[in-house]
């Protein structure tokens, strides 16, 4: 799946490992989130990058009961995607803001931030990225 098949929508790409109880929450806020904002345009997209992830994904997805697209990839694909640098040791989740041109435009900091890592925190995102896609000219 490629990520500009969600241009127009906001994306918030989410990395995570299947294992770890903060980011098994986080998605599922992220369901909430989507249930409540996914037909004005957001989409979340979970990446998990644990050892083996591609055989935990499914048991993830069905657990959590995942609405939203969640696939798998390597450490060394993951943080070459965030410019990490390489063997560094990150906090997870890790998540993108992508708006809807495509443009990232928000991503947590190698060493994590607590404040971002709330719904409060996510929701505001969410409506500010919407409100600027509804107000940008076409």
């Amino acid at each position: 799946m490629l990520l500009s098949s969600f241009r127009g929508k906001v994306v918030a790409l989410m990395f995570v490992h299947t294992t770890c109880p903060v980011c098994q929450q986080a998605s599922q806020i992220f369901s909430k989130l989507y249930a409540d904002y996914g037909e004005r345009g957001f989409q979340p997209v979970v990446v998990a990058f644990n050892s083996q992830a591609n055989l935990y994904v499914p048991e993830f997805v069905r657990k959590f009961d995942l609405r939203y697209p969640v696939g798998f990839s390597s450490v060394e694909d993951v943080a070459a995607y965030l410019d990490f640098p390489a063997g560094e040791r990150f906090t997870i989740p890790q998540i993108v803001w992508i708006d809807g041109s495509g443009f990232i435009r928000n991503a947590t900091p190698l060493k994590g931030d607590e404040n971002r890592l709330t719904e409060t925190c996510w929701r505001s995102r969410i409506d500010s990225l919407l409100k600027e896609q509804s107000e940008a000219p076409e």
